[in-house]
């Protein structure tokens, strides 16, 4: 039988790699992540991989300034951005949080920390870098 030719589309590939990854190192810690273990997982090539993340480090800051960002703005900057009571909303934030790690299968801790903590960072990361705020 023929091999189905396979459609490529960049960005595609690229926010599965990110998922995939952060998936990977939140359960395994970024020093233990496979990238192996991840291509497999979605039947990619290291080409395609080392096309959109130069090294693993790359592919760790990725993972902070791109998935682990929009969800720090979405649990805490964007309800703070527009709250008449900032100290409710917190309090909310965090029962929505613990909710969250209660229902999941796998709880390892913010998401946060175990990436950025793992990450050989060649820069500090900052509130601004966290939140683009």
């Amino acid at each position: 039988m023929p091999r189905r030719a396979r459609t490529r589309d960049k960005d595609i590939t690229r926010a599965r790699l990110l998922q995939a990854g952060f998936e990977e190192d939140y359960a395994h810690g970024f020093q233990a992540a496979s990238v192996d273990r991840i291509l497999q997982r979605l039947d990619l090539t290291k080409g395609a991989f080392f096309h959109h993340f130069p090294t693993k480090q790359a592919f760790g800051y990725a993972l902070v300034d791109e998935t682990i960002t929009d969800m720090i703005r979405a649990q805490w900057v964007a309800p703070l951005a527009t709250s008449l009571d900032p100290l409710t909303t917190i309090a909310d934030a965090f029962e929505s949080g613990v909710r969250v790690l209660e229902a999941a299968p796998l709880n390892l801790g913010c998401p946060l920390n175990n990436v950025a903590g793992n990450v050989t960072l060649g820069r500090r990361l900052s509130a601004t870098d966290a939140t683009g705020v």
